[in-house]
């Protein structure tokens, strides 16, 4: 009962780690090949490496979270309000995580042309 609980909160609430968090991280060959200037280059790089600490950081909160929440599952004593109040917070962790990921493509595409965005995300 406890895994399924587990698996359907993590499912509802979109779980960590989603593909979407992947797009915008870990870019440094495509765009070394893409984007010719080099200042332009570091700085859409410092926005992924960024990104992915702040991703990193995310998904350490997450997991704190979680374990906080099998504890109150484990608790006899707990009522439905402390387990509701563990699962709010892990749905605010994943929308932080989610504007992170949207904050840092709308500063990338601000720094690239439609052919440069292309091409650096053409094989994702």
């Amino acid at each position: 009962m406890l895994i399924a609980t587990f698996t359907a909160l993590y499912f509802l609430l979109g779980g960590s780690g989603n593909s979407i968090d992947t797009l915008f991280t870990d870019l440094s060959k495509p765009v070394k090949q893409a984007i010719a200037d080099k200042d332009q280059r570091e700085a859409i790089l410092d926005l992924s490496e960024a990104l992915e600490g702040e991703l990193k950081d995310n998904e350490k909160a997450w997991e704190s979270q979680l374990k906080a929440l099998e504890a109150i599952q484990d608790d006899y004593t707990s009522n439905p309000s402390d387990f509701e109040a563990k699962a709010i917070h892990l749905e605010q962790l994943l929308g932080e995580r989610h504007r992170d990921v949207l904050a840092t493509r709308s500063k990338m595409k601000a720094l690239m042309s439609e052919a440069e965005w292309d091409a650096v995300f053409a094989e994702r």
